[in-house]
């Protein structure tokens, strides 16, 4: 009897488990069932709504699904790093001595330069780099300082561009091979053990590569071109100085493209000394440097200044690029025996870049930007004193000294500078 009873119970248990079962896959097929139905009538919404026969707020299955899309995307944005970075330069102008201008500065047997451009430093101190031009060898006095048209410098005006701030210069000028090749590698060793960097001249055939400067994860590459040598340079030794045509150009910029710098900066040298007319050499020249894919362009060799010039360039293929060139900085340091050749400028450039990363810090280089902001350029005024030493002033901020009772200079001299920042404010709009 009891074996029987057992049997009776596992026969209920097997019988209620299958009407279980059997419930289960009733409640299932109609929750499937109303899932399609749910969603049969919310495609019917999507096609009314793409007919324009309902309102989007009615399509919910629609509306979830573009509220998820925007979440993920958004989480996906986030995760990208986007950083900005920039780097001021300024760009000096043609840096020389005369027989004059050595007399002037000499103390016994040696030559100061640096004891009058502390405003200078202190106002260049706010530029993350520096630049000037070398318009003359720094060889040994066994050469011959500069006389009135063959120039020399000592060492010591070296010592001034290191005070100020100056780390790279470009040496490539009509004036550079005046002491002939004990100049030039007279002028390449006395660079290198100040640590000034320099781009124009070369002690070998094998040419030195454009300079590359990296700031503030930017990179600048810097050229030096000249077009003529006020002496002349012998075929086996032209190798020296790098006087510009299209094929050491195009050479140079290919270069600085391997090394992917961001821009590109040219010193270039053309004589026109004296002369505020910008002849068609000049543009000329400046417009083959465009072409090749040069951004700036700082012209020297005219001893005053000269006007400038900025637009959209569209080379001869398409591109376009922001360029910009002042065809005479003027001498920041030179003969300064006249009015117009006491007056300087200062290129005033401020570069930006733009990158977006994603979380493992890789930049995506379709999304990066570069441009540049072109400042108003910078005047200097060089003061000749009762005793022939020179003092350089920024006029823009010695005009705020005076107006402030914070200034040596004389009325007269006050006057001066209101005219030149006149002058400068109309030709650099």
């Amino acid at each position: 009897m009891r074996r029987n009873i057992n049997n009776n119970d596992d026969s209920q248990d097997q019988i209620k488990s299958k009407n279980n079962k059997k419930k289960r896959s009733i409640i299932i097929m109609l929750l499937w069932l109303v899932i399609c139905m749910v969603i049969y009538y919310q495609v019917f919404m999507i096609a009314q709504y793409t007919l324009g026969k309902t309102d989007k707020e009615n399509v919910w299955l629609y509306n979830s699904v573009s509220r998820l899309f925007k979440k993920f995307s958004t989480e996906k944005i986030d995760e990208a790093i986007k950083e900005e970075y920039s780097l001021k330069l300024a760009a000096l102008g043609d840096i020389y001595t005369t027989q004059t201008s050595l007399a002037n500065v000499k103390s016994g047997s040696t030559y100061n330069f640096t004891s009058k451009v502390e405003n200078i430093k202190k106002f260049l101190t706010g530029y993350d780099v520096v630049l000037a031009s070398l318009n003359t060898p720094i060889a040994s006095n066994t050469l011959g300082y500069s006389s009135k048209t063959v120039y020399n410098s000592p060492k010591s005006l070296l010592d001034m561009l290191k005070t100020i701030g100056v780390t790279t210069v470009a040496t490539a000028n009509n004036h550079i091979y005046d002491k002939s090749e004990k100049g030039i590698q007279g002028t390449i060793d006395s660079l290198k053990e100040l640590q000034i960097n320099q781009i124009g001249i070369n002690s070998s055939s094998t040419r030195e590569k454009p300079l590359v400067i990296e700031k503030n994860n930017i990179k600048i590459g810097v050229l030096s071109y000249a077009t003529s040598s006020k002496v002349s340079i012998a075929k086996a030794k032209e190798y020296m100085v790098n006087i510009l045509d299209e094929k050491t150009l195009k050479e140079d910029i290919s270069y600085l493209k391997t090394q992917k710098v961001d821009f590109i900066i040219s010193y270039l040298n053309i004589p026109n000394e004296e002369s505020s007319l910008i002849t068609s050499d000049q543009k000329t020249n400046v417009e083959l440097l465009f072409e090749n894919g040069v951004n700036v362009v700082f012209g020297t060799g005219s001893l005053v200044i000269q006007d400038d010039y900025e637009d959209l360039y569209e080379t001869s293929n398409g591109a376009k690029s922001h360029v910009y060139s002042i065809y005479s900085l003027g001498d920041f340091i030179g003969a300064n025996d006249t009015d117009d050749k006491n007056l300087s400028l200062v290129g005033n450039i401020n570069f930006t870049k733009k990158v977006e990363k994603d979380k493992n810090g890789t930049v995506n280089e379709a999304k990066t930007q570069v441009d540049m902001l072109v400042e108003k350029p910078l005047a200097l005024w060089t003061k000749i004193e009762k005793n022939k030493s020179t003092t350089i002033y920024e006029v823009d901020s010695e005009v705020k000294n005076y107006d402030e009772n914070n200034s040596n200079l004389t009325s007269k001299e006050y006057n001066n500078l209101k005219t030149i920042q006149t002058k400068i404010d109309e030709m650099y709009k």
